[in-house]
């Protein structure tokens, strides 16, 4: 008999809910942040490869803009501040209703806010669907990223440093110095970003590997981001992008069963 009843009743509850989007969405939303047992997501949160790597990282503008809008996040969920996530690591169904008991009580926008912190905090690292979504908001990197020494020490291929110096200095600068070692023309493209030993400061310059969409400066390939990027460029590269809308600031009736 519970079988039969709880089979019946989500069934019913089940189309009811496919007709009301508006809590729908915050269902959505209880499920990203808690989770039950036929919904499970997970924080991406990468290891750098290297300790060099992890500091970059960990002081990049990107990651205290983004923990700055988690703690106002946090504090409209009435959830402590001090987490270091808003989506939570393991499933419970009472924990998830409780959610939804206060996203009932938020706005569209407010809830749209919510939910696009949660998805941003899943987002996988290192697969196309960042480049998809880079590519749409058209990311600019320049407010994001500026020249340091770890990039530099990361790219090992003459071919790649002869064609940033070249970008950088110029022409004349890649030319007479194409015999020099790597570590030489780093030097002198650091010189220029620098404004040191008499040359002009470059400023404002942004490598191709951080533009949106990828390039490379070679054509030997083999970088799985601009690979991942290839596949799927030609669905986002349209003239003319189709606009989003923007969620309402009004909030949307829960429609009540009759």
């Amino acid at each position: 008999m519970q079988n039969y009843l709880a089979l019946h009743r989500h069934a019913a509850v089940q189309n009811e809910l496919a007709d009301n989007p508006a809590l729908a969405l915050r269902v959505t939303v209880a499920h990203m942040i808690i989770g039950t047992r036929k919904w499970c997501v997970q924080t991406d949160a990468p290891s750098p490869k290297n300790e060099a790597i992890g500091k970059s990282i960990d002081g990049c503008f990107a990651k205290s803009d983004l923990s700055d809008r988690r703690k106002q996040i946090l504090k409209l969920m009435n959830m402590p501040e001090h987490q270091y996530t808003l989506i939570n690591r393991g499933t419970d169904e009472v924990a998830t209703a409780e959610v939804l008991a206060h996203l009932i009580t938020l706005t569209d926008a407010q809830v749209m806010d919510v939910m696009a912190l949660a998805m941003a905090e899943t987002l996988a690292a290192d697969t196309p669907i960042v480049e998809a979504v880079g590519n749409q908001l058209e990311v600019n990197m320049i407010k994001y990223w500026q020249p340091e020494p770890t990039f530099f020490d990361l790219i090992r291929e003459k071919p790649t440093i002869n064609a940033i110096l070249k970008e950088i200095g110029g022409k004349s600068a890649a030319d007479g110095n194409v015999s020099s070692t790597g570590k030489a023309q780093k030097a002198i493209i650091m010189d220029f970003l620098e404004g040191r030993q008499g040359r002009k400061r470059v400023s404002g310059w942004m490598p191709k590997f951080m533009q949106f969409p990828f390039t490379s400066y070679t054509m030997n390939g083999g970088i799985s981001i601009e690979q991942g990027w290839l596949e799927i460029a030609k669905l986002f590269t349209a003239k003319k992008k189709t606009p989003l809308k923007k969620a309402t600031t009004k909030a949307t009736p829960i429609k009540k069963a009759a």
